[in-house]
């Protein structure tokens, strides 16, 4: 399975897929591409062999190099949430995915946890005594992908006024957004995942100072707003005395990101261009060089975040996305009884949380916006 693992470079593969990925910059993100393509052409070969004759094969093969091949490297790489978690592409429906962690040997304890630490374990005994010893655990957690799929109709008259007016088909604009729905409930799903999943602990921020009296005056109010780096800080705190690891990531609705925004030491990200187009969910900037924000239009609660670490690692993480098949197509097909033209795309993929520990949350509350 070597050539399908994405954690390593293989000269032939690049390659061979080198059209469809050489305007990936980052390299590891070109991999997994490159590894999902890979899994679409194995299965576009099993396909072949059931084939009915010649014409079907042909259909076949002109659907997947027309959709698919070209749907993968222009989705996947635009998935903000590789940034937040592991990216690991599964060849099989049912498959086993990975993350690291330290043990004491033979006893099993973590290193990474304050609950298991021992101050003493390392010490060295009488001459010629046992050196204690650690071990890698690499554990595993058993997946099953689970599928999405889309299906759009159109028209022949809309698809003969689309080339008559404008040059463009109907089939390949539809299919693109099809593809870009299906990517924006997968980035949904994941999100979900984290910010119901997180198991360090929430840490919960009022939006209006408690203050006796007479109404908090506007400088006041103010002041008191930046103390939401406050709650960051805690938050980040509660994975960092369970992992041992800071969270670098945190997501969070436009609401809550406006706050954040507001914070003396938030610098946006250094590729923003006021004349560019700034669509869905993305990497927003940096508060004090500390931890990255990214902001969710459509996060699941307005008034709560989710913080999380992501290490330099695919097992260096808590929760795993696994894609099986990016994106299946099936042909278009033609209705004689209404004269429109319909096509189905499918993507199968698995989601698994693994270490809830690496996540935590905060809630503000007494807000006004829901």
């Amino acid at each position: 399975m070597a050539f399908l693992s994405a954690r390593h470079e293989v000269p032939a593969r690049r390659e061979k897929f080198q059209d469809l990925t050489g305007h990936i910059d980052n390299d590891r993100d070109r991999r997994v591409v490159e590894v999902l393509c890979e899994q679409q052409l194995i299965h576009l070969n099993k396909m072949r062999h059931q084939a009915l004759d010649e014409a079907t094969l042909a259909t076949d093969v002109a659907i997947f190099n027309k959709y698919a091949l070209k749907v993968i490297p222009r989705v996947y790489p635009a998935l903000f949430v590789k940034d937040l978690v592991s990216v690991q592409p599964i060849p099989l429906p049912n498959a086993k995915v990975f993350y690291k962690d330290f043990a004491r040997d033979p006893s099993g304890t973590p290193l990474h946890t304050k609950a298991a630490f021992n101050r003493a374990y390392a010490n060295r005994g009488a001459e010629l005594s046992p050196v204690p010893k650690i071990k890698m655990a690499l554990t595993s957690a058993d997946i099953v992908a689970t599928g999405k799929a889309l299906q759009y109709e159109f028209s022949v008259e809309l698809d003969q006024d689309l080339m008559a007016y404008h040059g463009i088909s109907a089939d390949p604009e539809l299919g693109a957004e099809a593809a870009q729905e299906i990517q924006r409930e997968i980035e949904y799903d994941i999100v979900n995942t984290l910010l119901t999943g997180a198991g360090a602990g929430n840490v919960n921020w009022k939006a209006t100072p408690d203050i006796a009296g007479d109404s908090v005056s506007t400088m006041a109010q103010e002041a008191y707003n930046k103390t939401i780096f406050h709650a960051i800080i805690d938050a980040r705190n509660l994975v960092f005395k369970q992992r041992y690891s800071y969270p670098n990531w945190l997501v969070c609705s436009p609401d809550f990101a406006v706050r954040l925004e507001k914070l003396a030491g938030f610098e946006y990200d250094s590729s923003y261009n006021p004349g560019m187009l700034m669509q869905g969910r993305q990497f927003f900037g940096t508060i004090r060089n500390i931890i990255s924000i990214y902001v969710d239009p459509w996060f699941p609660d307005p008034n709560k975040a989710v913080l999380g670490y992501k290490g330099t690692t695919d097992f260096d993480v808590g929760l795993v996305y696994s894609p099986y098949i990016p994106f299946y197509s099936t042909a278009l097909f033609e209705n004689p009884n209404t004269l429109g033209k319909s096509r189905s795309l499918l993507s199968r993929q698995a989601i698994t949380m693994l270490v809830p520990e690496m996540y935590s949350t905060i809630t503000i509350t007494d807000s006004d916006i829901s």
